[in-house]
């Protein structure tokens, strides 16, 4: 893990304290890591949520990140900022990054110009 972590963060082109920052802030996020130390054991999780819980015990915290298998979940703010849309398309082709619906989002990116 600890060697797909580093390559995937020197993927992102962001600092890990910056990804561990932001998924600390971010509210889906932040509710996402204390589950994922509890073990998922909330029996009501909130819609926005269900994405993280059923990969259930694929997704890890890796200091402090949240990870499903060797990808990077990355924070809506960091996907959605347009500094790092050059950072996601690298790290996408690389397969280092996850988020609830990212091939939705992909396809909605390409159809937007996103590729030009």
């Amino acid at each position: 893990m600890k060697t797909f972590y580093a390559t995937a963060v020197e993927a992102l082109s962001v600092t890990e304290q910056k990804l561990r920052m932001q998924s600390h802030i971010d509210p889906v996020l932040s509710r996402a890591l204390e589950l994922v130390q509890l073990g998922w054991q909330e029996k009501y999780v909130h819609t926005e949520l269900f994405p993280y819980a059923h990969r259930g015990n694929e997704i890890i915290i890796h200091h402090g990140v949240l990870m499903w298998d060797s990808r990077v979940v990355v924070s809506a703010t960091l996907r959605d900022h347009e500094d790092y849309t050059g950072m996601v398309k690298k790290s996408l082709s690389l397969g280092f990054v996850w988020w609830p619906n990212i091939d939705k989002d992909i396809e909605r990116a390409l159809r937007n110009g996103w590729g030009c």
